[in-house]
C-alpha cells in the first residue's frame, strides 16, 4: 500500500486541510471522508493518481467517469477496507478487479462498465451489499440476479436498467 499523499509536485495543490485537488479539477477527500475522483476533464485522472492516495483507512472509493483507470487502481485498493465502490462508467474494469474487493462491500456501482461478466457479480453478491447499480453492464445475464437473489438479503437498491 503507498505511504502518505506528496503534494509537493506541481500536479497537486492543497486546498483547505482536508482537501487535494488536480489542476484538472478531480477532486479527492480522502481524510475520514470518501474519496471522490470525478475529472471534468477524464483522460487525466489515471491508475497512478488513483493509486498515490490510497491508504489503509480508505473506505470509500469514487473514480466515477475515469476514463483511463483501470484495474491496479482498484486491484491496489482490495487491501483497503472498502465498504462503498463506485465505477461509474469506468470502462475498462474488468472481472478481475471488482472480484479482488470481496464481498464486503456495501455499495457497489458498476454503471456502464461493459467488460464486467457475471463473474463479477457473483463475487461480489453477498449478505452485506445493500446497494448495487448494473444499470448498462451488458455482459451480465439472468445469472447475476440469481446470484443476488439468493446471496444479498440485505440489499435495498438494485439498478438494472439498460
Amino acid at each position: 500500500m503507498p505511504g502518505p499523499v506528496d503534494t509537493s509536485t506541481a500536479r497537486w495543490r492543497r486546498w483547505p486541510l482536508d482537501r487535494i485537488v488536480t489542476e484538472d479539477g478531480a477532486t479527492i477527500d480522502f481524510f475520514g471522508e470518501p474519496m471522490i475522483l470525478n475529472s471534468r476533464n477524464r483522460s487525466h485522472v489515471c491508475d497512478e493518481d488513483v493509486i498515490r492516495l490510497l491508504t489503509p483507512a480508505v473506505e470509500r472509493l469514487t473514480v466515477r467517469n475515469c476514463v483511463n483507470v483501470t484495474d491496479a487502481s482498484i486491484l491496489a485498493a482490495a487491501d483497503c477496507p472498502l465498504v462503498a465502490l463506485n465505477v461509474h462508467d469506468c470502462r475498462k474494469l474488468t472481472d478481475a478487479s471488482i472480484k479482488a474487493v470481496g464481498k464486503s462491500l456495501e455499495i457497489l456501482d458498476v454503471w456502464n462498465c461493459s467488460r464486467l461478466t457475471d463473474v463479477s457479480i457473483i463475487a461480489v453478491a453477498g449478505p452485506t451489499l445493500l446497494s448495487l447499480t448494473l444499470a448498462w453492464c451488458r455482459n451480465l445475464t439472468v445469472t447475476s440476479l440469481h446470484a443476488i437473489a439468493l446471496n444479498c438479503p440485505r440489499l435495498e437498491v438494485l439498478d438494472v436498467a439498460c
